[in-house]
């Protein structure tokens, strides 16, 4: 008696009920796993690809409009002016954001903005003329171009923050240096500095105009040195003092930190400014002085990008800066008339 010839199916080792065998799903299992261990890297380094090139983007936009402000105005905008464009004084500041609306596109909300009214910082209180609230719907406005996507800070209440600063150039004392960067800080001390290109002796593409910081994100009082800063009586007299000053000043137990980013409206350093004090991402705490008003210190660039910040120059472009950069080159692209001999990063 012939003995029957096994089926198709059992001679490739499939189970005769149709199924998966314990080992075959094993299998099946471990390539999906090994398969998911591979590209789930690709993908978060895709989607950081992208959002790196979304914050290049945002600050090409900002380099076009001061060159659409200047073609107009015949000079760079101011990144600090009190009510009216006169000198400000203690905390009522206009930052460069807001003189820039028009040309992000946003003329309805310069239009909206009453630039004669006093702006207080101080906590970010309203402002109240003739006891009615002013400027609060310009101020609680989020703006997509001065957020980057890799900053996924979530602020709490009504107020519009931004990931990105104008640059104050490179100083550490006030009044005498405040005039180093691209742009000018109009106050009661220098007076108005009226900046065009021509005052930028290093070259439009060897002088900073805005890079990144990291916005506070305000949970309880917990003190995070890459989006906080701390405000105290500190020694900037020098680069070297200002490192042991703020590497000393990691919690508010020194004194008391402050929030940072939470305005875009409010042109001071702790809110739309940085300087060129600290390479980009700094290990040290970004420090303020405190009893002067508004107070200098030391605000350096951060990211959440992997390795360095974006950087845009003040020929539009934007260029990548690691965090290694020497200090040296560094400060020289916070100036625009140092005379320092580089080579770009």
């Amino acid at each position: 008696m012939r003995r029957p010839m096994p089926s198709v199916g059992r001679r490739l080792g499939i189970s005769p009920h149709g199924g998966f065998t314990l080992v075959e799903s094993l299998l099946v299992i471990g390539i999906i796993f090994l398969l998911a261990a591979l590209i789930t890297p690709a993908i978060q380094e895709a989607r950081g690809a992208a959002r790196r090139l979304q914050c290049v983007n945002n600050l090409k936009q900002l380099g076009l409009a001061i060159h659409s402000y200047h073609a107009e105005n015949s000079r760079f905008p101011p990144v600090s002016t009190g009510p009216g464009g006169a000198p400000h004084h203690f905390l009522q500041c206009y930052s460069v954001f807001t003189r820039l609306l028009p040309y992000l596109g946003s003329e309805p909300l310069y239009n909206a903005l009453n630039f004669d009214a006093p702006l207080y910082d101080f906590l970010l209180y309203t402002s109240y003329q003739d006891g009615v609230a002013i400027n609060t719907t310009v101020i609680s406005t989020r703006l997509s171009d001065l957020l980057c996507p890799a900053d996924q800070a979530t602020v709490r209440g009504t107020i519009g923050p931004t990931s990105y600063r104008a640059s104050a150039g490179y100083y550490l004392d006030v009044p005498s240096t405040l005039d180093h960067g691209l742009f000018w800080t109009q106050t009661a001390w220098t007076g108005p500095l009226d900046l065009n290109a021509a005052a930028c002796i290093d070259g439009l593409s060897n002088t900073a105009s805005f890079s990144e910081k990291l916005v506070s994100v305000q949970i309880g009082d917990q003190f995070d040195a890459r989006r906080d800063l701390v405000k105290d009586f500190v020694d900037l007299s020098s680069v070297p003092a200002a490192i042991r000053e703020c590497a000393s000043k990691t919690a508010p137990t020194w004194g008391f930190f402050k929030v940072s980013g939470l305005s875009w409206v409010v042109g001071t350093m702790d809110q739309s400014l940085y300087n060129h004090c600290f390479t980009p991402n700094s290990i040290y705490s970004d420090c303020l002085i405190r009893g002067i008003d508004p107070p200098p210190g030391v605000v350096t660039a951060r990211s959440n990008h992997p390795g360095g910040v974006s950087l845009a120059l003040a020929d539009g472009s934007v260029r990548w800066v690691r965090n290694g950069v020497e200090a040296s080159v560094w400060a020289a692209l916070g100036t625009r008339a140092g005379g320092e001999v580089f080579q770009m990063p």
